[in-house]
């Protein structure tokens, strides 16, 4: 047996195939997270609610047109990952597009228990399209959650229909959290995310890894470079030039060289964040630089730093330096 429903979208065939594809506009109507490798033979995995998984493989193509999935639920023996076939069509029609799902390879039985959650999620799909708005789905909530993965899938949904609705007006605002407002929340909470798809050592399909950023600036001292590069590599000089840095303090006695260890106290995304780090390169001539030293119980930019400094032409002294890597935060 098979399920087939038709419905109207006030939107073009090429915007309708997004909805049904694109993960960002997914999340707003169908799944709680997703994953989609959009490609003939690519995977993909949808959390249509917390605790329940759909998951195959994409065996056609036609942006704009079509799009046929293998479908199935993972830890189920009735309908496994796979074992029926999704089709999606997408036809211009005088009032936008007429989307037409049908489900086949179903008994009757399991054909009557995904009309339910077909009827369900086309009439979201259709208020979706008419406000571009994300409204709460009363599937998410999880009053029992049965384990921990489940609870964080319903802490997922309901935090994502709360981000969806930030304005700019918002972002200033203060949290329960009292070191971050709303911005630095949001940021904080992306960046956990990042990192715990980074301790995996796995990137998801179709995903694509943080770039890396350098970033140079470069000023002109008039002064002569010995007294520059003196006064610059002495880290506890670094909160009077150094603007997001408030203290600094040498982690061991003698003389400051290679291997030499510091800690400061800087800010990053408007919150402190306590970096100890250790001397690696050094030259009396004008360079330095600080490998990132991260530690676990807060956060620490992961940010090495390097400075140059050489004689400038027509100046005593020009320093150039920046981070290398990219800036990013994370909590553990």
């Amino acid at each position: 047996m098979s399920f087939e429903r038709t419905v109207i979208l006030p939107v073009d065939p090429d915007t309708a195939f997004t909805l049904v594809t694109d993960p960002e506009r997914l999340r707003r109507w169908q799944t709680v997270a997703c994953r989609m490798n959009l490609r003939v033979s690519g995977s993909y995995r949808f959390t249509m609610s917390p605790g329940h998984h759909a998951a195959g493989t994409v065996t056609e193509i036609e942006p704009g047109r079509r799009l046929v999935l293998s479908w199935g639920w993972e830890c189920s023996d009735a309908v496994p990952p796979g074992d029926s076939t999704l089709y999606i069509t997408m036809e211009a029609h005088a009032e936008g597009t007429a989307l037409t799902l049908r489900h086949e390879g179903l008994d009757a039985g399991q054909s009557s228990g995904h009309a339910e959650g077909w009827h369900h999620f086309l009439d979201r799909a259709v208020r979706f399209a008419k406000t571009g708005h994300a409204v709460p789905d009363e599937w998410n909530a999880t009053p029992e959650p049965a384990d921990a993965i489940t609870a964080a899938e319903a802490s997922l949904a309901a935090l994502q229909l709360v981000v969806h609705h930030l304005q700019e007006k918002d972002l200033q605002r203060p949290t329960p959290c009292t070191e971050f407002n709303v911005s630095q929340l949001v940021d904080h909470l992306a960046g956990s995310l990042e990192r715990l798809i980074a301790f995996t050592g796995h990137v998801p399909a179709g995903a694509r890894a943080a770039p890396m950023v350098d970033v140079a600036t470069s000023i002109v001292i008039r002064r002569p470079l010995h007294e520059v590069a003196g006064y610059t590599m002495d880290p506890l000089n670094a909160p009077v030039w150094y603007r997001n840095i408030s203290t600094a303090r040498r982690l061991d006695e003698g003389s400051f060289g290679i291997g030499a260890r510091a800690a400061f106290e800087a800010r990053f995304r408007g919150r402190p964040c306590p970096t100890p780090t250790c001397s690696r390169n050094m030259c009396p001539a004008g360079c330095w630089s600080w490998p990132p030293r991260r530690d676990r119980s807060r956060c620490a930019p992961a940010t090495a730093w390097r400075r140059w400094m050489a004689p400038a032409p027509g100046c005593t002294c020009a320093m150039t330096g920046g981070p290398r890597d990219s800036a990013s935060c994370w909590h553990r």
